[in-house]
This record gives C-alpha cells, structure tokens and sequence, in this order.
C-alpha cells in the first residue's frame, strides 16, 4: 500500500500533460519525466479525439465551444488512464499562423556622431515598430513580437558588418520579425478555460516538433522540417541551431482524402480509413461506397489514383522551402504529422526538389525509440511526434510562456522568448521608438554682412528608463514581474540669440562699444529698435561704422527713439557699464567689418554650438515623514525619489499609491521645494 501511494505521489509530482489541437482532432499525452536524462520520459497515456464538425480551419479555432467539449473529451479519457484530475497543460500554437516579414529603416544623425549600442537598440526598436503597423495595418490583427534578428547594418548607405563605435551621419539597419497574432493566444487560453484546464505552459508547434523530430547532433545543420496535417503543410526552416523561418502552405492531407472521394464514391470518414489503411497493409483495401457496396482495390492501383494530388503537394512544398530557406535546398527534410505517411510521398518530395531520396525521412519510429511506453493505444507514428515535443519542451524549459511586467504602471504581457530585454516591453507597448533619440532644437541661419552664419540648437535630453528603480538601457534584460519606468527624450531648445550676443561673443565686438550711436545696423533692410533683438530664421544683418547723415529709428515706442546703450545676453538686459570690471578704463576696439557677398546664397554658414551653462539644483522634499535632499540634477521628477528612499517595487503587494502634496501622481510630475511624497501598497 505504501509503495503505491509513493508512485501515485511520484506521478502527481513529474506528470506533465500536452494538448495538439489541430485542424481534424485534438491528442492528448500523459507523460512522467522519470530519468535523470531530461529527454527521456515515459508516456502514461495518450487519446485521440477527432472534431464532429469543423470548428477548426487551417489551424485556427472557428468555434471555441466546440473545440473546447473535444479537448475536454480527450481530457476525461486522460484521466480515466492515469486516475488523477488534470487542472493544467502544455500547448502550442500554430507555426502556421506566425508572420514573418523584413523591414529597412534609416535615421539621420549629425555629421560624425559617434554609434552607440543603444543608438543600435533605438533603431532595431523603429524597425520592429514599423514591422509591426504594416502587418497591423495590411491584416486588422494585433501581434505579440516574438522575435527579430538583424540582417545587414548600414553607415553612410552602405553596408558595414558592426555598426557600433562607427562614425557617421547616416545609420540603418535590415530586420526579419517574427509576430505571432494575440487573437490566436487568447482563443487557446479560451478553449482550454472552458475545458476546465489552465495553460501551463505555451509554445509553437514547429519549435515543439523539432525537439524530437531532430536529433541534437543534426541541429547545426540546414534542415526544413515539415508538418503535414488536415488542413495545412507547416514548415519550418532550422540552421545553426535555430529555427530561422517559418511559413505554410494551404494544402495538405484533406486534399489528398478529398481525391479519394471522388475516384470512389465513398464518405469523408471512409476515405480517411482508405488513407490510412495504404500505409497499413501490402496487398488490397477493402471500402464500402456511398452506394453501401462493399469493394475491394489493389494498393498500387490505389496509390496511382491519388499520385496527381501527392505531386501538386510534394512541388508546392518544395517550392516553399526553397523560398524560406534563400532560394538553396536544404542538407535534409524531416516530415512529421499524419499526412505525409502515404506511401511514396517522400519519394516525390525529394524528387521534387532534388534531393537523393534518403535526405528525405518520415520522422516517427526513430524519433520516438528513447520513450518509454505504458498505455497500449500509443504509437511510435509521425501524429505523435507534436504533442511529444509539447511535453518535452516543457519539461526541458522552466521559464513561463508569457511574463507580465509593468511599464509605467501598467501591466504589459509579453510572450517569453530567449533573451527578453526592456526593447521589447517597449515594442508591445508601442511606444514611439523616435521618442528614444536625443534631439537638437532648431537652428537659426542668417547673413551678416553677406556671411552665412548657423547657430546650432540645444542638445536635448535623452530617454530615462528605470528597471526597479535603478538607472536601466533598452538592451537590459527583463524578468516576470519587473518594474519599468520610462520618459521619453526631450527635444533641445531652438536657438536663441540677440544680435549684440552674436556680434560679441562670435565677432569679437566690444562689448562697451556696441551701441546704436556707434553703428549703423539693418536687419533684412530695416533699421532695428534695440540690439537685443533676436535674429531669426534666414535673417539678413547689415552692419557698419555710423554715419552723420544716417537715419534713426523711430518706432512706435517713445523709449527706442533715442538710442540705446543696452544689450542683451542669454534674455537678460545688461547696461554696458556692467560688462567692464569696475574702475577700470573703456577701451573700444574696432572690430574689423565683414565684405559683404556678392551673392550670399552661395555663401557657406559657419556653425556655431551655443550651449547653456549646466546649474544643478538642490532640493528638500518630504517622502513617507522622511525629509529627504536631491542633489545633482537641474529639475527633478516624482521617480527620481527612488533613488533617495528604500521601496521594493519589485514584490507586488497590490496597488500602488504615489501622492505629491495629498493628490494622485504620476512618475513624471515635477518635485518642487517642500512637496510632500507618500508611496504605499494598498
């Protein structure tokens, strides 16, 4: 009695359950990882469940309620085996629904910018952005990014093999993504719901496939691996290890049971029987037709009438793999699913995309040879290779199918790929990746004297993002659970100058000297009211000595009537006493003038970079009854106190609260001197 509660503890604790709920019928598998080798495992039980209807098309779920009483058929008779209730599973999704698309995209920057690994990540962030709206766009659907990986990089137009620590003015990149569409995610959770079950763990079906169907030793090697079901041929692309490309065609076993039909008059049922018995027995297949005349056919003559259909589908597969695999034939294919077990096919297939016949292998005894077998209605055959691969993967791979993280508070559910980073919250999120790149404000360009003159923008700031309030970049990793907080860059200031400040600063002009008494100045022909004035875009400066016949300006304004000895540096007015150091003498150089152009279009502009000196601003604020003081900043954010207080934000307690001064906040509310902060779960 105690050794038989010890194994019925023993298969509680190991047993793993994968669901394959394809577009005929849905199977079932039981099975107990037992070794100490986690690839080998013992299947419990198994049961096969066919659709009454087709609530299945291609692949994807027409009719979640019936989908979900087959599944839960198939459920019962698990348990019945194994005698014990089933409450989770594994499952996978579709290959055939996966998008795969490539995109280019480039981004301007200014001359010689130094590339930074996360100037790299902002663009692959815009690549997969715009990957994503077209497929959004051209199909309706939302998409879960499942992957992405870098084809070219380019510098300046061309192609370069690392764009990181280049220099350049121009940067671009070549990305294939992969999507995988929510509404294919969400009816698989909705189906297994209502089949009184919770999913355990999700993956792709050629990902699960592949786990068994090649071996370890072949995985660095070029390989297409094809499922052939009901409604549709999937196929997957392997190389170097891992699966590169996937895609479908729309034919597949129905086709060849709907060519039986016809030639014989049977029913759907019969015709599947027909199907199968070819590959089953050597000589003659016994059918009864619609007419309920019961017929005997030789298998070759049987095969000879379905061989047309098995051409059309052995070209159109060829033809595929060698579109996802670069137009080159691959060094193998491994067929698995149900119906690619007729006799001859793989034959055809290798014929038809020419390779010798043994490159070319049904995928079932010797794929299946390590697991050990307990229920009798278990077969060693290409059907099973999916939902096998379901469970080994799962018991191969401890992480969840999809994490939750938050992003700005918000929950985000990402689909757990190898090696997720904060650039894919912010992909599923879908933020703008331009709001990650640090911008300049506009330019001022003008003429002085008929000399092209451009004063640079300020720098602006960059992106902040926090992972669990520390300082964090978009090629971080992430993990379930974790916090992010992120703002957007913040554009530069436009340039912004008097003409006094110009003329000073970058003309060398005495500062005690330059007043409208001294000189005559003109800005696009015009006399001006003050020199402080600010010069504007395209604007045309003309100055020079002042002379007895020269006119003043007479404004609207009483006080600009007289000239003025005032000036104007960075929007303060200054008097020109204030510019020399006390009881000191005013010397005034002349400056010398610049010629003027004859066309000064042609003229080429001068940049200049005017940048604000950088004031660090201290403050006090009180934070959970702690007076607390910022320093090292010129403003500060309500999320920069997590740098100064100890708050886990990581261990979800419940909602969190953040108030300033009594009413709600945000991460991004600006602290002022004296703000009173609480942050608390409730």
């Amino acid at each position: 009695m105690n050794e038989m509660v010890e194994v019925m503890m023993n298969l509680k604790n190991n047993l793993v359950i994968g669901f394959d709920i394809g577009t005929r019928s849905v199977v079932g598998v039981a099975a107990v990882n037992d070794f100490d080798e986690k690839d080998h495992f013992r299947v419990e039980a198994a049961h096969v469940e066919f659709h009454p209807s087709r609530s299945m098309l291609d692949g994807q779920i027409q009719d979640v309620n019936e989908v979900a009483k087959t599944i839960y058929k198939v459920k019962r008779a698990l348990e019945a085996k194994i005698n014990q209730p089933i409450t989770q599973a594994y499952v996978a999704a579709a290959g055939r629904v996966l998008r795969t698309t490539t995109v280019e995209v480039e981004k301007e920057l200014m001359a010689d910018t130094l590339i930074t690994a996360e100037m790299i990540s902002t663009l692959e962030l815009l690549a997969l952005d715009k990957a994503k709206q077209e497929l959004q766009t051209n199909t309706g659907e939302q998409f879960y990014a499942i992957g992405h990986s870098v084809m070219k990089y380019f510098l300046n137009g061309y192609e370069i093999v690392n764009l990181l620590d280049q220099k350049g003015s121009k940067i671009g990149l070549t990305v294939l993504a992969t999507f995988l569409p929510t509404e294919v995610v969400e009816s698989l959770y909705q189906v297994m719901e209502k089949a009184d079950m919770e999913v355990a763990y999700l993956t792709l079906e050629p990902i699960a496939a592949s786990q068994i169907a090649i071996p370890v030793s072949f995985r660095l090697l070029n390989i297409a691996l094809v499922d052939i079901g009901a409604g549709t041929s999937d196929i997957a692309i392997t190389n170097s290890g891992a699966i590169t490309a996937y895609g479908m065609i729309p034919i597949a076993g129905d086709e060849i049971t709907e060519a039986i039909i016809h030639q014989y008059l049977v029913d759907f049922e019969m015709a599947e029987k027909m199907k199968i018995a070819s590959t089953e027995v050597e000589e003659q297949i016994e059918y009864t037709d619609i007419m309920e005349i019961t017929q005997k056919i030789e298998v070759s003559e049987f095969l000879q009438t379905i061989r047309p259909t098995l051409e059309s589908l052995s070209i159109q597969i060829a033809e595929k793999i060698k579109a996802l695999n670069g137009n080159k034939i691959p060094n193998a294919i491994f067929v698995v699913g149900g119906g690619g077990q007729v006799k001859g096919f793989t034959g055809l297939l290798a014929e038809k995309i020419g390779l010798p016949e043994n490159r070319v292998s049904l995928r079932g005894k010797e794929s299946l040879k390590e697991v050990e077998i307990v229920d009798p209605t278990f077969k060693r055959s290409p059907e099973f290779i999916t939902p096998i691969g379901i469970c080994y993967k799962g018991l191969a791979d401890s992480r969840q199918d999809f994490v939750q993280v938050f992003l700005n508070d918000k929950p985000i559910k990402l689909f757990n790929k190898k090696n997720l980073t904060v650039m894919d919250i912010m992909a599923a999120a879908g933020i703008d990746p331009r709001n990650f790149l640090l911008t300049k404000g506009s330019s001022v360009n003008f003429y002085f004297n008929g000399k092209a003159y451009s004063i640079a923008g300020e720098y602006g700031e960059v992106a902040e993002i926090y992972k669990n309030h520390e300082k964090a970049v978009l090629s971080d990793a992430i993990e379930n659970n974790d916090y992010i907080i992120y703002r957007e860059a913040r554009r530069g200031r436009n340039a912004k100058i008097p003409i006094s400040q110009f003329m000073i600063e970058k003309l060398g002009y005495e500062a005690a000297g330059l007043t409208q008494d001294k000189y005559y100045i003109t800005v696009n022909g015009k006399l001006i009211p003050a020199l402080h004035q600010l010069i504007q875009e395209n604007d045309k400066i003309f100055c020079r000595l002042r002379q007895p016949e020269d006119e003043w300006y007479a404004g609207p304004e009483e006080e600009e009537t007289e000239p003025t000895k005032e000036l104007l540096f960075s929007s303060e007015v200054k008097a020109a006493d204030s510019l020399l150091p006390k009881n000191s003498e005013m010397a005034i150089t002349e400056p010398k003038l610049e010629i003027g152009l004859d066309d000064p279009e042609k003229g080429q502009p001068e940049a200049i970079d005017l940048q604000d000196s950088q004031v660090e601003l201290t403050i006090s604020v009180m934070a959970n009854g702690k007076q607390v003081w910022l320093r090292g900043k010129r403003s500060y954010i309500f999320v920069d106190i997590f740098d100064y207080i100890e708050f886990d934000r990581s261990q979800v307690k419940g909602r969190l609260v953040v108030l300033r001064n009594g009413e709600t906040a945000s991460y991004f509310d600006v602290l002022q001197e004296n703000d009173v902060l609480e942050i608390y779960w409730e």
